[in-house]
């Protein structure tokens, strides 16, 4: 799996292209604003290793568990529903819940006003306490496969309260000159070193009116704790939500996965394990007679605590489809769905952390994901077509239609990944 990188704009991803766009000064009556914007990347790859690099090995112990995964439903919930939208052929879902909500963090912990309250609570962080604090001890903690790093630029107009500097720390922050066509060079270096160079060009130009990019970046790597055999992939039928079949690679494997047979999902519920790690891949197969639909607004915090304690070892006949997912998404009408309105008008917003010579506000949330899952790293696969029995004693668990799918921290309880695979081939 591959890829996020999040911002205000948000934006995440092996390459993320038109990042910063249609970044135009507004004017009214005399009243001029300057943009700020966040950036999100998240990077991530799922079956074999790549990269050399060393990774942490503690595990992540901060306190936003529960109110990154109830954004994680809200968003999730709202961008499926946006994907069927008058179609019967939805398209792929996916995004990183932890990464969105770490940039949406630091803009609360830089803003006041209704613009603060309103992250708060969109961000299920409204009255909490020490959130600063708390956002400190997430920072300094480490997720073995994951590394992060969040990187503030300035222009050198724009001076920062001492408090938030000491919040998100001096080294990472950087005073530039947004007008200098070399920082967009500076600030795909950074971009390039924290994706062990999956994402070597990020920017391709700064809009003159932006004068503040934040950066949250998520690198993650994960090896199959079992991986597949090249041998056993095969090309094999995936039936779409409009009934329609298309020919995927299909990984498969029998052995003992952790199972769970969601009844309140009417969903079977696998998970594979990374080696060395509390990160999981856990996959939501609906029953014949189930839609992702409804299976996505049956979700909760709750529903998904239930099913991961419920994960139990058993024989399993397993496939999965090979795939490589690539999306964009705009977190604007996901903010604004969630009440978050006041940072992204130049009238209202309050980040007041900042200070320039004209007032700041949000003009864009992107965040670009690309996943890719293979059995070990590779990319070959059989050019037959099988089927595959099951032979007494093993469970079936094909999935060969739409699935849910997320990559679950178990040590903190929280999804970094979330996503529907609607067309292995889109």
């Amino acid at each position: 799996m591959k890829g996020v990188m999040e911002g205000l704009i948000v934006s995440s991803g092996l390459s993320a292209f038109g990042i910063i766009h249609d970044m135009m000064r507004s004017s009214k009556k005399g009243f001029e604003v300057q943009i700020f914007v966040i950036l999100t990347i998240v990077t991530s790859i799922l079956g074999g290793p790549r990269g050399n690099k060393p990774i942490a090995t503690s595990e992540l112990t901060h306190e936003f568990g529960p109110f990154i995964t109830d954004f994680s439903i809200d968003i999730f919930k709202s961008l499926v529903k946006s994907s069927f939208n008058g179609t019967t052929s939805p398209e792929n879902v996916i995004f990183s819940p932890s990464s969105a909500f770490r940039a949406l963090l630091l803009l609360s912990l830089s803003a006041g006003d209704d613009s603060k309250s309103q992250l708060e609570k969109g961000l299920h962080i409204e009255g909490i306490s020490e959130v600063g604090t708390k956002y400190k001890s997430w920072k300094k903690s480490k997720l073995k496969g994951v590394m992060e790093g969040d990187r503030l630029y300035r222009d050198k107009s724009v001076t920062i309260q001492d408090t938030f500097i000491t919040l998100i720390g001096g080294d990472d922050i950087e005073e530039v000159d947004m007008s200098d066509a070399g920082t967009v060079g500076t600030i795909n270096e950074w971009v390039s070193q924290i994706t062990d160079d999956q994402i070597s060009k990020f920017l391709d130009k700064i809009d003159p009116e932006t004068k503040l990019i934040l950066l949250s970046a998520i690198n993650m790597k994960g090896e199959w704790t079992s991986g597949f055999e090249k041998k056993d992939v095969k090309q094999a039928k995936f039936t779409l939500s409009d009934r329609s079949t298309v020919t995927v690679p299909m990984m498969y494997k029998e052995d003992r996965f952790d199972y769970f047979d969601s009844e309140s999902l009417k969903s079977g519920v696998v998970s594979l394990d990374y080696k060395d790690s509390p990160l999981k891949f856990v996959i939501f197969l609906p029953d014949e007679d189930q839609t992702i639909q409804k299976l996505v607004s049956l979700m909760s915090r709750e529903v998904i605590q239930t099913a991961m304690a419920g994960l139990k070892a058993a024989s399993i006949k397993f496939s999965l489809p090979k795939f490589q997912v690539e999306k964009k998404v705009d977190f604007v009408p996901l903010c604004k769905a969630l009440g978050i309105t006041d940072v992204f008008d130049p009238f209202k917003a309050s980040i007041s952390a900042f200070k320039s010579d004209k007032p700041l506000y949000v003009k864009e949330v992107l965040q670009k994901v690309v996943v890719n899952v293979d059995e070990k790293g590779t990319t070959a696969a059989a050019a037959t077509e099988e089927n595959f029995s099951v032979r007494g004693g093993a469970t079936p668990f094909t999935c060969d239609r739409p699935f849910v799918y997320m990559i679950y921290d178990k040590s903190s309880g929280t999804p970094l990944f979330l996503g529907t695979m609607m067309n292995p081939n889109e």
